[in-house]
């Protein structure tokens, strides 16, 4: 027979300290749950230490102690490359090689830390992974002592010619959030190429107009 909790005053109790000071809050059952709520807003990035002591009517005691700490400040993300050197244009590389830099910071506002296992990365909408060699695909790797997030190509992988646009998601180890980025940029690695050419050789007038057609099929002439 089970002979449940001992109902005497102060036989079980939940206490909250803050160093040596307790904390003033309200201890209340929900079920067979504990729940304890403080009186006033805790600080942040302080540490408490919480008590909590049960007896049952046998006069077996149970204690439990863990610590924990607020943070109610969001991580931030910030975007590093690439990025127009001109917020009022288009950012377009001409990166022979199609792998131009792609990289952001993540800082946590608070004291928590960035968790690194919420860290998305897309590209176009498209889910980007941790990089992992083995796998033989493009990835993302991050610096956790300078909170630098990048974009690593497997081998000689590289960007095709075209828009692309970089969304980045993160949350911070208390759960906290950030607020997505968003950067886009351009690859062009084709040449503008030109269409005829004319009059060609001789011409009968002494003011001629001259035509030729240039084609560009990506970003566009400057």
């Amino acid at each position: 027979t089970v002979s449940g909790l001992d109902p005497t005053e102060g036989a079980c109790t939940f206490e909250v300290k803050q160093d040596e000071t307790k904390v003033d809050g309200t201890p209340t059952w929900n079920g067979d749950v504990w729940e304890w709520r403080p009186e006033k807003d805790l600080a942040e990035c302080t540490e408490y230490i919480v008590t909590v002591k049960v007896k049952n009517r046998a006069g077996t005691e149970a204690t439990k102690s863990w610590k924990f700490k607020v943070d109610t400040q969001a991580p931030k993300i910030t975007p590093v490359s690439p990025l127009s050197t001109d917020p009022d244009d288009e950012c377009w590389l001409n990166d022979s090689a199609a792998k131009p830099v792609i990289e952001a910071t993540l800082k946590d506002e608070g004291c928590a830390g960035v968790d690194e296992e919420t860290i998305e990365m897309r590209i176009n909408g498209q889910l980007v992974h941790k990089y992992d060699g083995s796998k033989k695909v493009d990835g993302w790797a991050y610096e956790a002592e300078t909170g630098t997030l990048t974009y690593v190509y497997y081998g000689e992988n590289k960007l095709k010619d075209g828009w692309y646009i970089v969304t980045v998601d993160v949350k911070d180890n208390a759960g906290n959030a950030a607020k997505t980025a968003e950067w886009e940029f351009g690859v062009d690695t084709v040449k503008p190429k030109f269409e005829g050419g004319e009059p060609e050789e001789w011409v009968g007038t002494t003011k001629p107009v001259l035509t030729v057609k240039v084609v560009e099929e990506t970003s566009g002439l400057d």
